[in-house]
């Protein structure tokens, strides 16, 4: 069963407590500068950091593999002015643009929800193919000891109409999550069990397949342009072209 999917009418509830707003700061700060003019969300979800992007002045392009999630990012009003962006159900690795972009994000740790090493060599390598010259990709990932901290552990998220807890069991290479989640329907409540295996990327060994695709690789701790901790939960990658 997909989770995204049993999620989508109730993601943006469950996930309200993050800061979207600094994200798209963020990149600004980062990119400030440049000639950036259309960007890619990559993983886009419910087009949440899409929208705030949009409201900036760029030309969005939301990608996402879910079209539940999609259909709610259709839904979602704009700032005065912005320009609506352009949806599409595609998978990361698959990404095919009409034509090329200044820009990449990908927002919420959505590399380590690749199958595989694989798949994220195929994703960067049809990012940069659709990057222009000096664009960027600015993403987030979620690094060893962030998976070090969770292994083990059980977690909940409620809100109006939606119940969902958790478990996770972490390797060297992976971790495993196995969700319970209800939602409500009519004067009762459906239950979907879900299993997502997400990967535990080495920020250097993904520097390194960066630098090797061509791209020229910043490491950033979170939201900060400071360089990352060596204990960092979760790490910024902008890489250039």
């Amino acid at each position: 069963m997909d989770l995204y999917a049993l999620l989508a009418d109730h993601y943006d509830d469950l996930m309200s407590d993050f800061d979207y707003a600094s994200w798209a700061g963020f990149f600004t700060r980062l990119t400030a500068g440049r000639d950036i003019n259309t960007v890619v969300d990559l993983g886009c979800g419910t087009g949440v950091l899409t929208a705030l992007l949009a409201g900036r002045g760029y030309d969005l392009i939301g990608v996402d593999a879910c079209e539940a999630m999609l259909s709610a990012a259709c839904d979602r009003p704009l700032a005065d002015g912005a320009v609506p962006p352009l949806w599409l159900a595609q998978r990361m690795e698959e990404l095919d643009l009409y034509g090329t972009a200044d820009a990449c994000v990908c927002c919420l740790d959505g590399f380590n929800h690749l199958q595989d090493a694989d798949a994220l060599r195929q994703t960067l390598e049809r990012v940069k193919l659709f990057l222009n010259p000096g664009g960027v990709l600015l993403f987030d990932i979620l690094t060893p000891a962030h998976f070090a901290a969770i292994d083990g552990r059980s977690y909940v998220l409620q809100a109006d109409g939606c119940h969902v807890s958790w478990t996770c069991d972490c390797g060297d290479a992976d971790c495993v999550y196995d969700f319970t989640v209800f939602t409500r329907q009519g004067n009762g409540w459906r239950r979907g069990d879900c299993h997502q295996r997400v990967l535990i990327l080495q920020p250097e060994a993904v520097k390194r397949l960066l630098e090797s695709l061509g791209f020229t690789v910043t490491l950033y701790a979170d939201r900060s342009e400071s360089p990352p901790a060596p204990d960092e939960a979760r790490i910024f990658v902008l890489a250039t072209v």
